[in-house]
């Protein structure tokens, strides 16, 4: 899939590097290979955690932009009188660049990272293998897809060709609205 630019319905997104998908080493730290998330056939969901060691995990990877030319957000805080019909201020966002943003709206996807190529080797012992291979996920990577290789001496492989979506860069939104509807009861 060639993933230099896509024209989309909410806008346009490019790609960061001009090169797409280029084998590089990418830090993600919360991927850490630590449990894997097992569904059953009737679809019940649970995670298994990992017991193996040795785990290397590669993979091509770009970071897509995504651009929306009708989306204004200062527009959000132009004016400091307005409000939204029977809501409190902040109800969508507190402004806070923080977790503590409690707002529904608290933030955009401004980026996202794509992966492909995936590659994961490690020492499994039998039960981790197994449970490989029937799960969907190892962490935050899909491998339901995935091809599992034993390579012997207690190493195996798993390849995962297909492009992913690992994670996302957001951008904490003003707040919004500005003010309470004056017509709301007090607390």
């Amino acid at each position: 899939i060639p993933l230099t630019s896509a024209q989309l319905t909410t806008g346009t997104a490019t790609v960061v590097d001009p090169k797409p998908l280029l084998a590089k080493k990418l830090f993600a730290g919360n991927i850490s290979a630590q449990r894997f998330l097992l569904t059953t056939d009737t679809g019940i969901k649970e995670d298994k955690p990992v017991k193996t060691s040795n785990v290397d995990i590669g993979f091509k990877y770009c970071i897509v932009n995504i651009n929306r030319p009708w989306l204004y957000k200062n527009i959000l805080d132009i004016n400091q009188t307005w409000y939204c019909t029977g809501l409190a201020e902040g109800f969508f966002s507190t402004g806070e660049t923080s977790e503590n943003n409690n707002g529904k709206l608290p933030s955009l996807p401004v980026s996202m990272i794509l992966i492909k190529d995936l590659s994961i080797t490690a020492t499994f012992n039998a039960g981790d293998w197994e449970n490989a291979k029937n799960a969907v996920a190892l962490d935050s990577l899909n491998i339901a897809e995935a091809d599992f290789k034993d390579l012997g001496d207690n190493k195996h492989l798993i390849e995962s060709p297909g492009v992913q979506i690992i994670g996302w860069i957001c951008e904490y939104l003003p707040k919004f609205p500005v003010c309470s509807d004056p017509n709301l009861l007090p607390a």
